[in-house]
């Protein structure tokens, strides 16, 4: 007996069969392990209440895609064959600016991470307006003044010295006078409004340059002193890039009196690549290697892909920063990479995560933006990534020395 089947019935199983046949992921081989970590997102500017956490192995496949409140300790597991995964955090900032944020961090292991803010180093006490005044000194040519974690003031040198007047932090205070001019120095701790101090038995203070690389910029030097060493909220800015414009860029700083100096050295090379040196340690370096390339040459950067070739000095680790629109919001998104993958495809990427806060698959808009390479001996990509999602050692500040080097595209 045949049986007639209605016209709508045979339309809708003509449809289905022209649909591709939906692939399920494959499950976890014989050797998938459980891998379990904690995670913690910590948005600078709050936002939605929660973020969008997203593991993929090395193949593309999502091992796990969730959403979880903001400034919240996390406990999570997946299965998986691999112990590094591609990890990507989305967060909806609600704003005009900028409405999605995404970081993206290739081939780590995301274990006991925090994205957190970046740490506030400066104790800011209660401070009354007050007065200093230096005698037997002459600030011809301009003088360099700070309290702990201070920089504004106001002054004016006479017969009867240099007076200046500050906000003085409570209840002691502990100032910083320089005068580049003779070279001189002195250390002096307050605990009243209006103080005078003997200029004439100051110290010498110590001169230094740096070589500028052939075809650079003159590097911009800034130098940071801690009176107690690992006491980072107390900070005395002994030389500023301020102080560049008005006294040069030869270093000037006192030999004693710091346990520990913050030395950064910024300059532009040739190429038009910022350098950045970054030095912490109980002396001020005599010499830094200071580099006159930029290190490697962007091969591709487009909305489909980017690419870089490295020099023989690879860097630990690179951030490639993207901008552009995705459903007409604007996004920025980070990527970090370790040395040896040199490619990226952004789309392919974005489509292949499939993430729920995006909800759109248009991603053909991004493009990529600034490339930095990071130079940290002794750290490998993942322990780098690590001090970086590990607020108390930020704030330990236990990364003594690294450089960086940013390129625009």
């Amino acid at each position: 007996m045949r049986i007639k089947l209605p016209l709508s019935l045979l339309l809708l199983l003509f449809l289905l069969s022209c649909q591709d046949p939906k692939t399920e992921d494959p499950a976890p081989g014989p050797g998938a392990k459980m891998f379990s970590f904690n995670y913690r997102f910590d948005p600078e500017d709050r936002g939605a209440s929660e973020f969008e956490l997203i593991l993929s192995e090395e193949t593309g496949k999502v091992v796990l895609d969730t959403l979880l409140a903001v400034e919240t300790d996390h406990r999570l597991q997946v299965k998986s064959e691999e112990t590094k995964f591609d990890v990507t955090t989305i967060y909806d900032t609600e704003s005009d600016d900028y409405r999605y944020l995404i970081w993206t961090y290739i081939q780590v292991d995301p274990d006991s991470w925090q994205h957190a803010k970046a740490p506030a180093y400066t104790s800011t006490g209660e401070t009354a307006p007050a007065k200093v005044r230096y005698k037997n000194a002459n600030a011809v040519g301009g003088i360099i003044f700070t309290g702990i974690n201070a920089l504004g003031w106001s002054g004016h040198s006479g017969s009867q010295g240099v007076e200046i007047t500050y906000d003085r932090l409570l209840p002691k205070d502990l100032l910083y006078l320089l005068i580049p001019a003779t070279g001189k120095y002195i250390f002096s701790e307050v605990s009243s409004a209006d103080t005078v101090i003997d200029f004439s038995a100051a110290g010498e203070a110590v001169k230094r340059s740096y070589d500028k690389p052939q075809g650079a910029t003159t590097p911009t030097v800034s130098l940071i002193g801690y009176p107690k060493a690992g006491d980072y909220g107390r900070m005395l800015h002994l030389y500023s890039p301020l102080d560049n414009l008005v006294h040069g860029n030869d270093l000037q700083f006192p030999p004693k009196g710091i346990e520990e100096y913050e030395l950064r050295v910024s300059y532009a090379d040739a190429e038009g690549a910022a350098h950045t040196y970054f030095n912490l340690g109980p002396e001020v370096p005599q010499e830094l290697s200071l580099g006159g390339t930029t290190g490697f040459t962007v091969a591709k950067s487009a909305t489909d892909g980017f690419e870089v070739v490295y020099a023989q000095e690879s860097p630990v680790a690179s951030q490639l920063t993207l901008k552009g629109a995705i459903g007409g919001e604007r996004v920025y998104w980070s990527v970090y990479l370790p040395f040896e993958q040199t490619t990226f495809k952004q789309g392919p990427f974005l489509k292949g995560l499939q993430a729920k806060i995006l909800r759109v698959g248009d991603f053909s808009d991004l493009q990529p933006y600034i490339l930095y390479a990071y130079y940290a001996e002794g750290y490998t990509y993942q322990s780098l990534l690590d001090y970086w999602h590990s607020p108390e050692a930020m704030q330990k500040k236990e990364l003594r020395r690294y450089h960086y080097v940013r390129k625009n595209l």
